[in-house]
């Protein structure tokens, strides 16, 4: 599904944001994500979470270390500050057998 004008607008906007604002605007979006009332997305957060603890514990996956995934989110907001409306390609992380979202 292709984002809105308004979305594309909103996300221009909030990766214009100094980076300790951006973070906290980050940190509200992911609370009201994660925050609902509905018992169905409660049910589906509660099962992705024992998912990927699953996945974890198994070795079916590997953690990264937080230095990692801030060099790549760094990576992520330069690129849509550039380039907001290209598309980005899912690929196999080396280190992760999910598909993760690819920046090149």
């Amino acid at each position: 599904m292709a984002m809105s004008n308004r979305t594309r607008k909103l996300l221009k906007d909030a990766l214009a944001l100094p980076p300790e604002e951006l973070s906290q605007f980050m940190d509200s979006l992911w609370a009201a994500a994660a925050e609902s009332d509905d018992p169905d997305v409660r049910e589906a957060w509660d099962a992705e979470l024992a998912r990927r603890i699953d996945d974890i514990d198994s070795g079916c996956v590997k953690t990264v270390a937080w230095a990692s995934v801030q060099r790549a989110l760094r990576r992520l907001v330069r690129h849509a500050a550039r380039r907001p409306s290209a598309p980005m390609t899912l690929t196999a992380h080396p280190a992760v057998s999910r598909p993760c979202v690819d920046i090149r």
